[in-house]
C-alpha cells in the first residue's frame, strides 16, 4: 500500500498519508464520506494538520463543517453514515 508524503495543503485521494508539517500547519480536506472508509494520517512534523470534512459533514460529532486539529503522531479517521468522521 502506498503512503504519500505531503508537504502542502491537499485533498485526500489515497488511504495513507505522511504529513511533514515542519514548514507550518497543513489543511487537509476529507473526501465525501463513504461508510466504513478509513484513512491513516501520520504527522511527522512539528506543526498541526487541520482536517476539514466535505461540505455538510461532521467530524468528531461536532457541528457540520467543523474542523479537527492534530499534532505529531498517527490519527485513524473513519466515516460512519450517521455520525460523520470519527
Amino acid at each position: 500500500m502506498t503512503q504519500n508524503r505531503i508537504l502542502a495543503t491537499t485533498d485526500l485521494k489515497e488511504v495513507r498519508y505522511n504529513f511533514d508539517t515542519d514548514g507550518g500547519d497543513l489543511t487537509v480536506t476529507l473526501p465525501a464520506g463513504v461508510a466504513g472508509q478509513p484513512y491513516r494520517l501520520f504527522n511527522s512534523g512539528s506543526n498541526d494538520v487541520i482536517l476539514t470534512p466535505s461540505v455538510n459533514e461532521k467530524i468528531d460529532l461536532q457541528a457540520d463543517n467543523a474542523t479537527k486539529t492534530f499534532s505529531v503522531g498517527v490519527l485513524l479517521v473513519t466515516y460512519l453514515s450517521v455520525k460523520g468522521w470519527l
